[in-house]
C-alpha cells in the first residue's frame, strides 16, 4: 500500500468516535486510535502495544468471575474467522475501572489467513444508565 495511503487510512481511524483497537492471533495490541486510549484511560499507545488487551480490559465478567478469553466473542473473530456484535459487556479501564461497552470484531486477514482481529467499542455507561433510569420512571407511573 503506498505511504500516502496509509497516512489517509490512519487519519480516518483517527477521526472515528470509537475506540478501535487490533491485535494478533496472541491477543496482542498491534494498533490502537486515540479515541481507544482515551477511552480506556492510557497515556500513550506504547502502554498498549504489544500487551495483551484480554489480560488488560476484558479479564473479568460483570459478576467478578474470571473471564476466560475463550469465553469472549473477540476470540471467535480470530480463531473462528467470524464477525462479532456484543451489545453489552464489561471492559476494563487501566485504573482498574470498569465500564459497559458495546463492540464489535472482525478477523483480519492477509493473503486469505486470519492473522488477528479488529475490535471497535463504545462505553455505553451512560447509555446503560439512562435505559435503567426510563425503566424505572415507566415502572413508578404504572404503579400509581
Amino acid at each position: 500500500m503506498p505511504e500516502d495511503s496509509i497516512e489517509k487510512l490512519l487519519n480516518i481511524l483517527e477521526s472515528v468516535g470509537e475506540g478501535i483497537y487490533c491485535i494478533d492471533l496472541a491477543g496482542n495490541c498491534t494498533y490502537c486510535n486515540s479515541r481507544c486510549l482515551e477511552l480506556l484511560g492510557f497515556d500513550s499507545e506504547q502502554e498498549l502495544l504489544g500487551q495483551n488487551m484480554h489480560q488488560l480490559i476484558h479479564h473479568h465478567h460483570r459478576d467478578g468471575s474470571i473471564a476466560k478469553v475463550e469465553d469472549h466473542r473477540i476470540y471467535q473473530s480470530y480463531s473462528n474467522g467470524e464477525n462479532t456484535h456484543v451489545q453489552e459487556e464489561v471492559f476494563f479501564r487501566k485504573d482498574g475501572q470498569r465500564f459497559d461497552a458495546e463492540y464489535r470484531s472482525q478477523p483480519i486477514r492477509e493473503g486469505g489467513q486470519i492473522v488477528g482481529a479488529v475490535v471497535t467499542f463504545n462505553d455505553i455507561t451512560l447509555r446503560r444508565s439512562e435505559t435503567n433510569h426510563r425503566l424505572h420512571l415507566s415502572r413508578l407511573v404504572e404503579s400509581s
